[in-house]
């Protein structure tokens, strides 16, 4: 069977798959549905018969399953789409239930706090899907967030981070990184990580609340603002989605076919 066969059967293959697995995996084989065959299938492929296409189309769906669980997805908030008085009342009303936690906004982390950012850093990398994979060895710590870290930043690019601080102990509970170009262009959002004996307090909103008031002051032309979260990540996706990010779908997309596609290769 040529190529060229196969992308004729390809949608009868792929329905005989739909037909056979749980509907939870209904969002996986209408995205299958539309993929552009020639991203995953060189024209020159040849397979010996229908049942080792079949099992091809069966290899696709169980790599893209893994994919959507583990590849990120991207969200982005338009900046005409902001509305900073909205914004700042937001979040001085979560301040308000939060009297005890102190928010500090830096470029580079005090000194005073570099030890307690790094071991916070990662407890976030411990715990966070994704950031520290499993037998790496994170490179966070004092050193390299006094050497490197806190130098990351340019005249053009501005690096800052939100974090929360617990008054009754001095500590860091939560943060949220950030960088854009003064310029123009997006402000990329990213590690935003609460203390779980904090959570369900409004505070990982209020990281990106206060993440956006302070990159409209300091970023002045900035265009949108985006960020990744993992599939499962219910919770980091209500409080975006409440906030007014939408999912990138085109971006979304493009990842998923690549990984796939990177998948099936080797």
């Amino acid at each position: 069977m040529t190529a060229k066969e196969f992308e004729g059967n390809y949608l009868e293959y792929l329905n005989e798959i739909g037909q056979v697995v749980k509907p939870e995996f209904d969002g996986i084989i209408q995205y299958l549905s539309k993929i552009r065959l020639n991203e995953i299938i060189h024209q020159e492929k040849q397979f010996l018969d229908e049942n080792e296409a079949r099992g091809f189309v069966w290899n696709v769906f169980l790599i893209t399953n893994s994919v959507f669980k583990y590849v990120s997805k991207e969200y982005i908030l338009f900046i005409k789409n902001v509305n900073s008085q909205t914004v700042k009342e937001a979040s001085e009303q979560i301040c308000k239930r939060n009297l005890g936690v102190s928010i500090l906004i830096v470029k580079a982390i005090p000194e005073e706090y570099i030890e307690k950012y790094a071991e916070f850093s990662l407890e976030a990398e411990r715990n966070t899907k994704g950031l520290l994979k499993k037998g790496e060895i994170s490179k966070i710590n004092a050193a390299y967030i006094t050497e490197v870290y806190n130098k990351r930043g340019t005249e053009e690019r501005i690096c800052f981070d939100v974090l929360l601080i617990d008054n009754l102990t001095d500590t860091i509970i939560g943060k949220l990184n950030s960088y854009g170009n003064i310029n123009g262009g997006p402000c990329n959002v990213y590690h935003m990580y609460v203390h779980e004996d904090f959570r369900n307090r409004s505070l990982g909103r209020l990281l990106l609340l206060k993440t956006i008031e302070y990159a409209c002051e300091m970023l002045p032309k900035v265009s949108s603002f985006q960020l990744q979260t993992h599939e499962n990540n219910l919770s980091a996706q209500k409080i975006i989605s409440e906030i007014g990010f939408l999912e990138n779908e085109s971006r979304n997309r493009e990842i998923v076919t690549n990984t796939v596609s990177r998948a099936l290769i080797d």
